[in-house]
């Protein structure tokens, strides 16, 4: 006889639930270990990165061969550019959307000089209004200014996993994006046009940088972008550390 009635095998589950979503970093409230870096004290800029999983380094492998399983590993793709100029915090959270940044913004860029903001995919991919996705990008952009950060944005980057409306919303916020860069002098890197497949428009490179079957960049992908964000960094970044510091 199984001494475990139905009600406390229905208790033993959901308490079993809550103790792996409080496990999981990937929390619909953001609770990752990210978001909980401590401030550093020190005189050196402060470069705070946030957004999503891609933000985060999270990175997919070959499903398709004998290699061992590495889902989840992240790659920090950022800090080889920008850690000679600051001291350089991940915040990025897998799954996130904009209007969640938003909701956790001064938790996420606490103590930061410098946010680049990189997210989007998963607004578009729940079909998000793009309208929705750009007012959210003029707060963020407003609510930094404000404090006196200088933010940094990143076009929305192709992805697979964004379908239907959202596909063709894509397009539709990257120019609105980059139109609005350009008319308010916002800083903007375009790392869409480094992940797209120029013949699969929209969706991420195949094999090359991506492999099937996954969401986000391979570490080879992540590279690409780091090479993006250098040649970026060199143009901009001592006009951005000199606002910083002035």
């Amino acid at each position: 006889m199984n001494p475990l009635t139905d009600t406390t095998k229905l208790i033993t589950i959901a308490i079993l639930i809550i103790l792996l979503t409080a496990c999981n970093p990937f929390a619909s409230d953001g609770d990752w270990i990210y978001a909980e870096t401590p401030i550093p004290d020190t005189n050196q800029p402060i470069i705070v990165t946030v957004g999503d999983s891609i933000a985060a380094g999270w990175q997919d492998c070959r499903t398709d061969t004998d290699e061992p399983a590495c889902v989840g590993i992240e790659y920090d793709w950022w800090s080889p550019v920008l850690a000679d100029d600051g001291i350089v915090l991940n915040r990025g959270i897998g799954g996130s959307t904009s209007t969640q940044l938003l909701d956790n913004w001064e938790r996420d860029t606490q103590g930061a000089d410098i946010v680049f903001i990189l997210i989007g995919v998963n607004d578009l991919t729940q079909n998000s209004a793009p309208e929705t996705l750009i007012e959210n990008f003029i707060t963020m952009h407003q609510q930094a200014t404000d404090a006196g950060m200088v933010p940094i944005f990143s076009t929305v980057i192709p992805s697979d996993t964004i379908q239907g409306a959202g596909y063709d919303a894509l397009f539709v916020v990257n120019s609105e994006l980059q139109r609005i860069a350009e008319a308010r002098d916002w800083w903007l890197i375009d790392l869409y046009s480094v992940l797209e497949d120029s013949d699969n428009i929209g969706y991420l490179r195949r094999e090359e940088i991506a492999y099937d079957g996954s969401a986000h960049p391979n570490q080879a992908g992540y590279d690409r972008m780091t090479t993006s964000l250098e040649e970026w960094w060199s143009q901009n970044g001592t006009t951005i550390l000199n606002n910083v510091n002035s």
